[in-house]
C-alpha cells in the first residue's frame, strides 16, 4: 500500500475533537477544535465565526474559538464529518450527525 493511500485512510477515519473550557487570548473562555484538514470546514469557520472570536494556535495545531460558538461549531463539524468527540471537564461525549450521542469513558 502506498504512503499516499495510508495518509488518505488515516485522515478519512480521523474524528474531529472539541475540547471545552480552554482559556484563550486575554484569558477568554473558549474551546479548541482539532479536525482533519477540510476546505469545507475552514470556509464554514471563516464565514460563521467572527475573526476576533477565533484564532489558529500553531503550537496545539488547533483552532481556539470563543465558548459562545460551541453549538455553532458542533453543527459546522457535523456538516463535514459524521461525528465529533467533545471533551468536557467531567465527561466526554461522541456526537454523531444522525443525532446519536454516546458517553465516552475516560482512562485513568
Amino acid at each position: 500500500m502506498s504512503q499516499n493511500r495510508l495518509e488518505h485512510d488515516e485522515q478519512r477515519f480521523a474524528t474531529p475533537t472539541i475540547e471545552r473550557e480552554v482559556a484563550g487570548p486575554r484569558q477568554q473562555a473558549g474551546l479548541l477544535l482539532w479536525a482533519p484538514r477540510s476546505e469545507e470546514l475552514l470556509w464554514d469557520l471563516e464565514r460563521e465565526v467572527a475573526s476576533a472570536r477565533r484564532e489558529w494556535v500553531e503550537e496545539r495545531q488547533a483552532w481556539w474559538i470563543a465558548a459562545s460558538y460551541y453549538e455553532t461549531i458542533v453543527a459546522l463539524v457535523l456538516r463535514t464529518f459524521p461525528s465529533v468527540l467533545v471533551l468536557g471537564t467531567d465527561e466526554d461525549r461522541l456526537l454523531s450527525r444522525d443525532g446519536y450521542e454516546a458517553l465516552q469513558g475516560r482512562l485513568l
